[in-house]
């Protein structure tokens, strides 16, 4: 256990990230990413923990991943999240709360502060 402990602990949190995104990028590029329908979302919120337990429970309902729900915030484009589109995506799937929540949100997940959001990030995000 303690070798375990050893290497686990000697793998980078971006190390981590990055095989994360790959392990979602290849899941959904294989065919079996799910097409999510969020126009009856309701996402009420007042909390980032709120957020992220209504996400996991449409996500769930939906049988889709993390990736899918990125695909659905860059409406199938793949590409990397401003803050503002980010903040638009939220509220077109159905988030209802306090855009400085989602802003926060979005601070939390852009650890590079390259002023994007990408994948990774987001698969990697214990904000969401």
């Amino acid at each position: 256990m303690h070798l375990l402990q050893e290497r686990t602990s000697a793998v980078g949190r971006e190390c981590k990230r990055f095989l994360t995104a790959l392990a979602y990028e290849r899941a959904a590029g294989d065919g079996t990413g799910v097409e999510l329908d969020t126009t009856k979302w309701d996402l009420q919120a007042s909390t980032p923990d709120q957020l992220r337990e209504v996400l996991q429970t449409r996500l769930l309902e939906a049988s889709a991943r993390v990736s899918d729900l990125y695909q659905a915030l860059t409406e199938g484009s793949g590409k990397s999240l401003t803050k503002n589109e980010f903040l638009m995506a939220m509220f077109r799937i159905g988030f209802t709360g306090e855009p400085e929540m989602i802003q926060r949100i979005f601070g939390d997940m852009d650890v590079d502060e390259s002023g994007t959001v990408s994948i990774d990030e987001l698969c990697g995000c214990t904000a969401l």
